[in-house]
């Protein structure tokens, strides 16, 4: 029996043995499982954590290679994704490995999306998300990016409405999350820009680039289009819906903070009597309230929380009660202010709603529009070509009613009728009561008299216009001199021309190109715009241009229409068709001494500063010296006529020359009288 017990004992104390020996070789394994999970987690973020920093950088070299390579659709679905390949690099994941996880997804469909495209195939993108697309700027030619929203139920077969978001003033491009809101039954784009919030041109043109490239891309009813951005300093809202109404059945202004439509006051600068018209014309052709005739034909809502300063409220009110006096269908929501100074939601889905309800965009029977520049001169199936005063609105009133086309103008000097525009052509077309028989004409004004455009040689049209700002409008590239005799005026001219592409970059984002005069070939001198940093003397360009201007550059003297100017440190700033292709044009910013040349284009305006009298160059060319300060100080300033011309007095026969001087020194000022000090 003890020997029963005994044998019992041992066995218990055996088993029990084995089971902490089992017990202790599972904790040791399942510690050796713990250890080489944690090694292969920590591998594994390792290299996720090198595959989202490293991976994204790399690809984008390969698909910035077929950008420049492709054509067409392959060409704009490797924009998009390089646009998200930038975003993911700009954008380094939060810590986690989550957020690191979900980068490496957003890559792995930029990736798979790259090996369709690389296989010409088009990419995939989603529908009820948005996402990012880019599409190549007329400003500098660059791809430019923007948010894009596809309803779920988007079909190919249907036609949608378009809504253009535009984000508040002082956005920062990608520095938020690049969505936009998603409407069911709308396509919806954000422009993201390089300068927007900014009051820049550029964004008009990046704004159009993605909706021209949407309504290529997608279907989109062209007579839906919808405008949405906010009210305060809106220049670029109502510069969009001012320049070309007939691309907009609605726009909504919306405000949470109050505000009104922006405009530069050009007025701030005491100036003579000879500059006044110039100086109210610049400050009125930057205000929406300048344009509110072409808004006639587009609903408009306009809401708002009041402002603090009442002049901003005053100038809203005279905007909506402007609109309503030439018959525009305009609704306006004037709220109190609240503690959070915050729109109700209700007024933004009211609003949206029912300007999306609005009638088409289609051409009206009659229509009114103003422009003050011909480069924003065309609407419907009119073309404004040029003005017979450059430094005042040029104004048409069309009727398309009853088988005629009446055109009636002021200040018009040359317009454009377009039959493909109209949906039902007219064989006569009267132009203030003068009657001309064709469906398609083009007219100009000589001599006081409308006449089918019989006159050769250059002239001024959309695009090739100026004034010197608009050189930078369109693709161009920057050339500075290194052909001269002094190594200083290469030096100097080499150092203004980077110095303004640094000052572009740092505003927009993109580095224009920049290159030695001796380095630019004749395609590049055919297919750019190109801004020229130094005259004959320093950059061979310049003097290859030179035959071909109104003006004469020598080495102590210029001469424009007629008049010389002699001295030291003499130079000019001035804009004309290439003579390389005349649907181009060269900027000349061009100095007698490397002193002239030296900042010769930011002594009169810095690119990196808000517009301004002295901040734009809002002339076709000025003559500067050494004690020149802009505006009234430059010996002679002005526009040249409708054919380019630069005439002695007047405007010549095509009209549109303008011309100002610095007014002649005064008699000597009288000796002051001495001072106590100095009797002393």
């Amino acid at each position: 029996m003890v020997a029963k017990s005994q044998r019992i004992r041992l066995h218990f104390m055996v088993a029990l043995t084995l089971v902490v020996m089992l017990f202790g070789a599972t904790k040791a394994l399942r510690s050796y499982r713990d250890r080489k999970d944690q090694q292969t987690y920590q591998l594994a973020r390792d290299k996720l954590h090198d595959y989202v920093r490293r991976a994204p950088g790399q690809e984008q070299e390969q698909i910035e290679k077929v950008v420049k390579e492709e054509h067409g659709r392959i060409r704009r679905d490797a924009a998009a994704l390089l646009a998200q390949t930038q975003y993911l690099v700009k954008h380094p994941p939060r810590r986690g490995p989550q957020s690191k996880a979900r980068q490496a997804r957003l890559f792995e469909n930029i990736r798979r999306n790259f090996e369709r495209v690389k296989a010409s195939k088009p990419a995939i993108f989603p529908t009820g998300v948005a996402f990012l697309r880019a599409a190549r700027s007329g400003a500098d030619d660059s791809f430019s990016p923007y948010s894009i929203c596809l309803p779920h139920s988007y079909s190919a077969g249907l036609a949608y409405p378009l809504v253009v978001r535009l984000p508040k003033a002082g956005y920062v491009p990608f520095a938020n999350d690049p969505g936009v809101e998603c409407f069911e039954g709308a396509i919806t784009i954000r422009p993201q820009g390089k300068a927007i919030g900014v009051g820049s041109p550029v964004t008009e043109s990046e704004a159009l680039a993605a909706l021209e490239e949407v309504k290529l891309l997608y279907s989109v009813d062209p007579e839906r289009v919808y405008l949405v951005g906010p009210l305060l300093d809106s220049r670029e809202l109502w510069r969009l819906a001012a320049h070309h109404p007939d691309l907009f059945a609605g726009v909504v202004a919306l405000e949470s903070g109050g505000g009104r439509p922006g405009a530069t006051d050009y007025r701030q600068l005491e100036v003579g009597p000879s500059y006044r018209e110039l100086v109210e014309f610049l400050t009125a052709s930057s205000d929406p309230l300048s344009y509110v005739e072409n808004l006639e034909h587009c609903a408009v809502i306009i809401a708002h929380v009041l402002a603090p300063d009442p002049r901003a409220n005053a100038a809203t009110r005279a905007f909506v009660r402007r609109l309503r006096e030439v018959g525009g269908q305009v609704e306006y929501f004037e709220l109190p202010r609240s503690e959070d100074a915050k729109l109700p939601q209700w007024i933004e889905q009211y609003a949206l709603g029912k300007v999306f309800s609005a009638a088409s965009a289609a051409p009206p029977p009659h229509f009114q529009f103003k422009t003050a520049s011909p480069r924003y001169g065309q609407a419907w199936w009119l073309r404004i070509d040029a003005r017979d005063n450059p430094v005042r609105f040029a104004r048409a009133e069309a009727d398309s009613s009853g088988g005629r086309v009446q055109i009636r103008t002021d200040n018009v000097s040359a317009l454009t009728v377009l039959p493909e525009r109209m949906e039902s052509p007219a064989k006569v077309v009267s132009v203030d009561g003068v009657e001309f028989k064709g469906p398609g004409l083009q007219l100009e004004k000589w001599e006081g008299k409308w006449r089918p455009v019989a006159s050769k040689g250059l002239r001024k049209h959309m695009g090739c216009c100026g004034p010197v700002d608009d050189v930078f409008q369109d693709p161009f590239l920057i050339v500075f001199g290194s052909s001269g005799e002094s190594d200083l005026l290469s030096d100097v001219c080499e150092a203004e021309a980077r110095g303004f592409a640094d000052k572009w970059e740092k505003r927009y984002g993109y580095r224009p190109p920049v290159k030695k005069d001796k380095d630019v070939s004749p395609d590049e001198r055919r297919h750019f715009n190109l801004a020229l940093f130094g005259g004959p003397e320093a950059n061979s360009i310049s003097a290859a241009v030179m035959p071909a201007l109104p003006i004469r550059i020598e080495r102590d003297a210029i001469a424009v229409g007629g008049r010389r100017y002699e001295g030291k440190d003499l130079g000019i700033i001035m804009c004309y068709p290439s003579p390389f292709d005349k649907d181009h044009m060269v900027a000349l910013i061009a100095g007698s001494t490397p002193a002239a040349q030296y900042q010769a284009w930011d002594r009169f305006g810095s690119l990196g500063e808000v517009a301004g009298p002295a901040r734009s160059k809002w002339f076709d060319y000025a003559v500067f010296d050494g004690i020149c300060v802009g505006l009234e100080t430059f010996p002679q300033v002005g526009f040249f006529d409708n054919h380019w011309g630069a005439q002695a007095e007047g405007a010549g026969p095509a009209g549109g020359g303008a011309t100002w001087r610095r007014p002649p020194p005064g008699p000597p000022l009288p000796p002051a009288p001495p001072s106590d000090y100095q009797r002393t």
